[in-house]
């Protein structure tokens, strides 16, 4: 269920978590980070966003939806 990884944490093969933002700002980038420093790190971060924040977003290593529809 999980794999070590240096820094004696950890990477669940089960878990993936969700972001459902109406943009990017301050507050969704100190949750990536957060949960990046967590002990127990996701499979992979999802973010869903605005299709108008296309050109504004460049995250590695996570999976970005863009959506027309804001809510």
């Amino acid at each position: 269920m999980y794999n070590k990884i240096k820094n004696s944490k950890y990477v669940s093969k089960d878990l993936s978590i969700v972001i459902q933002s109406a943009g990017i700002s301050k507050n969704l980038l100190k949750t990536i980070e957060s949960i990046q420093k967590s002990s127990l790190k996701p499979k992979e971060i999802i973010l869903v966003l605005p299709d108008t924040q296309k050109n504004q977003i460049n995250f590695k290593n996570k999976k970005v939806f863009f959506v027309k529809k804001k809510n």
